[in-house]
């Protein structure tokens, strides 16, 4: 997915491997050709009976 703004575009990727949800976003300012990575998150479930941190 694409979201383009008078500053740049950012692109997020998300990807589902064995049960893990991974997020990858990366951003193009100005006039840049290539995309400069921002951040990448990995979701993997839990336990139902788990405890959620306060």
């Amino acid at each position: 997915m694409e979201r383009r703004s008078d500053r740049g575009t950012s692109r997020h990727t998300f990807r589902v491997e064995n049960g893990v949800l991974t997020h990858s976003a990366g951003l193009r300012l100005g006039s840049a050709t290539d995309f400069t990575p921002l951040m990448i998150s990995v979701c993997r479930r839990v336990d139902e009976d788990a405890t959620v941190p306060a």
